[in-house]
């Protein structure tokens, strides 16, 4: 299946960090990781995925700065909030929009539990992204049963898990109902295209499976 560029968004939770099973990365440099944007421009691929509590979103804000470039599409996510989602909302989105040095295109809840607070006063984050000019809001779940407390129009989105390995949310996707998703963990963290241990795992998957 092709699947256009525009459509593309890199992960970027593994720059800069230990994250991930296949994760070698944490200790190289900056000037590698700008390799790496650089190539994925080449192919022409501006979108990016990452977060508040990333070292890639810094990162990314300097190599679109160094690279003046301005067509970029940013998905960034917010953690936990708290009580004083308010103030703790703004809070982090200002700092990510100072590190970014970009528009945001979709602001993620990171926690599925803050879904609550949306429920609770919606007006508050959809005037939030009419105010920074964010072009959608949405929520990384984890689970299919978490949907049924978040409600849709144009401006909200969802996250899922979506690969080889994990299909739960199969049936969910070809809804029409739920237009606006976005997939990640597309490599099962590296490991569905990791050459050293891909094999031990699809070994260990079948078993488990019987």
């Amino acid at each position: 299946m092709f699947l256009e560029k525009k459509k593309i968004f890199l992960g970027t939770a593994q720059f800069l960090s230990d994250y991930g099973a296949t994760n070698l990365n944490k200790f190289k440099s900056r000037k590698y990781f700008f390799n790496l944007l650089e190539y994925a421009g080449e192919k022409g691929i501006f979108n990016y995925d990452t977060a508040s509590t990333y070292q890639s979103e810094k990162l990314i804000g300097d190599f679109l700065n160094t690279h003046k470039i301005t067509n970029a599409k940013i998905c960034t996510k917010f953690h936990k909030l708290g009580k004083n989602y308010k103030s703790k909302t703004r809070e982090i989105l200002e700092k990510s929009i100072s590190n970014l040095k970009s528009d945001i295109h979709c602001l993620f809840f990171h926690n599925v539990n803050d879904i609550k607070y949306f429920r609770q006063d919606p007006n508050f984050f959809l005037n939030l992204i009419k105010e920074y000019s964010i072009k959608k809001i949405g929520f990384s779940i984890y689970n299919p049963i978490e949907i049924k407390n978040i409600y849709f129009n144009k401006k909200i989105c969802i996250q899922i898990p979506y690969n080889l390995i994990n299909i739960k949310f199969q049936k969910l996707i070809k809804l029409k109902k739920y237009n606006n998703i976005f997939a990640r963990s597309v490599f099962f963290q590296g490991i569905l295209i990791n050459k050293n241990i891909k094999k031990n795992f699809y070994i260990n998957f079948k078993k488990n499976m019987k």
